[in-house]
């Protein structure tokens, strides 16, 4: 947890890389704030929030990867594009699974971490500015209610 709050302290921007033995992550910041992240072991998966959250049908998010075939533009992005959903929904998808990213790794009780200065997210499309302060807050609180 403490790493987290050095790089937002300091502003920087680039990618920290975490790992354990079960899980690796990477964290995307940007002036201290993370834009990215994902982990190893868990599928969040964008189009399945947005169908969980009612801002798509199944059977529009199926159309929509059927019709992206070899596209390599995002699901967000060409979901977007097609008028399909809101650009601000996917935009909170996205920050829903940087938060659900940052909560399990505030979990770790052990693990190591590199940080490699400017390095950004290859092929993300959609990123977003999420501060870290209430992220951490949010992930003590869970940690002390035990979920």
């Amino acid at each position: 947890m403490s790493v987290l709050q050095m790089l937002n302290s300091a502003r920087v921007t680039g990618r920290l890389r975490l790992w354990n033995r079960e899980n690796r992550a990477d964290v995307f910041f940007d002036a201290g704030n993370i834009t990215f992240a994902r982990v190893t072991n868990r599928s969040s998966r964008l189009g399945e929030y947005l169908v969980s959250q009612g801002a798509i049908t199944r059977g529009a998010l199926e159309w929509a990867a059927a019709a992206r075939d070899g596209d390599r533009k995002k699901l967000g992005v060409h979901l977007v594009e097609e008028g399909l959903v809101e650009e601000a929904a996917v935009r909170e998808a996205v920050t829903a699974q940087i938060r659900e990213v940052v909560f399990e790794i505030v979990k770790w009780r052990d693990g190591k971490f590199a940080f490699r200065e400017g390095e950004r997210p290859m092929n993300e499309d959609i990123l977003n500015d999420v501060p870290l302060d209430h992220l951490m807050l949010e992930g003590v609180r869970r940690m002390d209610e035990g979920e």
